[in-house]
């Protein structure tokens, strides 16, 4: 069976984190600083502050069921999370992480509320895949 988690993420040059963590009232499950990223690989250019929090990886035959639990995590902090976003330029994202042998795909449907929230916050979605 497929194993899937789904991350948010909170990402800029330069944030504090520590003061985002108060303003969202959810403790992240990750952090990391920009300063943290090692100097001269190639994710150096790609480097950011990131806040985030996921869903424990799961054995799932959809990828819905894994967004539907980030989404009630962040249920009624829309208007918190765009204004973090606009005050302090972050840039807001989604990756589903999905982990399956080959012909043991999970469901992949984006329903319309999740791209409804994903679009009410301004943020984009990209997939992580790992096929065995």
């Amino acid at each position: 069976m497929p194993r899937i988690k789904v991350i948010f993420f909170l990402a800029a040059d330069s944030f504090d984190i520590e003061e985002v963590t108060k303003i969202m009232k959810i403790q992240p499950m990750r952090t990391r600083k920009k300063k943290d990223w090692p100097i001269g690989t190639i994710n150096a250019g790609f480097a950011s502050d990131i806040w985030e929090i996921r869903t424990e990886e799961e054995e799932c035959k959809a990828v819905r069921w894994q967004f539907e639990k980030i989404m009630r995590e962040l249920f009624g902090r829309t208007k918190t999370i765009n204004d973090l976003r606009r005050e302090l330029n972050l840039k807001t994202g989604f990756v589903v992480v999905i982990k399956a042998k080959v012909g043991d795909f999970p469901e992949m449907v984006l329903t319309q509320e999740i791209i409804s929230f994903a679009a009410s916050i301004n943020a984009d979605i990209g997939f992580d895949m790992y096929i065995d």
